[in-house]
């Protein structure tokens, strides 16, 4: 059993690593389904200690970031920004600071260990 389990997660990983599995046409979403898939086929999970791994309010903030993405590009947002950053002329370091405001300058964030004394 714990060599399934070494092949699943090495799999699951290098699926990761490589941003999904090419030869079965998925990306990294489907091959982290397909790693939890196989872990409760082989029985190595019950379908019910799957389940109590999920955390709900985790997966409930990513899907809500997606739809907020989404909506945001379907808006015009990302374009707008990328046409009012592009023609600067910037070098790579300050036209990342440029593309992220808040974050230019050291000490810029609460948690920011310039910051915290």
């Amino acid at each position: 059993m714990t060599g399934t389990v070494v092949a699943i997660f090495a799999t699951v990983y290098l699926g990761m690593i490589i941003g999904g599995l090419p030869f079965l046409q998925l990306d990294r979403a489907g091959v982290a389904l397909l790693g939890a898939i196989a872990l409760v086929g082989f029985e190595i999970l019950t379908p019910e200690q799957a389940a109590r791994a999920v955390h709900l309010p985790t997966l409930l903030l990513l899907f809500s970031f997606m739809v907020i993405a989404a909506q945001m590009r379907l808006g015009g947002f990302y374009t707008w920004v990328t046409q009012g950053i592009a023609p600067l002329p910037l070098s790579p370091p300050a036209l990342l600071g440029a593309a992220r405001p808040g974050r230019a300058q050291p000490g810029s964030s609460k948690n920011d260990p310039a910051r915290i004394r």
